[in-house]
């Protein structure tokens, strides 16, 4: 989903990268996206059954340039490493 310039397994600040998503999804440079990472919980030690906790962002990034599939982004904050395959979503989500 995310992919830096120079392909780095960690990216950070400052950093440009490319999203999997373009034009045809509705994305605009000048626009800001949210990465954030959403764990599981198990109900109880006996059952399999999870549950989705909230989501918790820890990056944001600005649409350089669009294409029809795919984005160039920027990195304008993380407050951890943000890796390949990191979820990215609209600040309203």
């Amino acid at each position: 989903m995310i992919v830096s310039e120079e392909h780095a397994q960690l990216i950070g600040e400052n950093t440009t990268a490319f999203i999997d998503k373009g034009s045809k999804n509705g994305i605009e440079p000048g626009q800001q996206y949210s990465v954030y990472y959403q764990d599981t919980k198990k109900l109880d030690a006996t059952s399999d059954e999870t549950i989705l906790l909230n989501p918790v962002n820890f990056g944001t990034l600005l649409v350089l340039h669009t294409e029809e599939t795919t984005s160039t982004v920027i990195v304008t904050y993380s407050n951890k490493d943000i890796h390949p395959g990191d979820k990215v979503c609209s600040p309203m989500q």
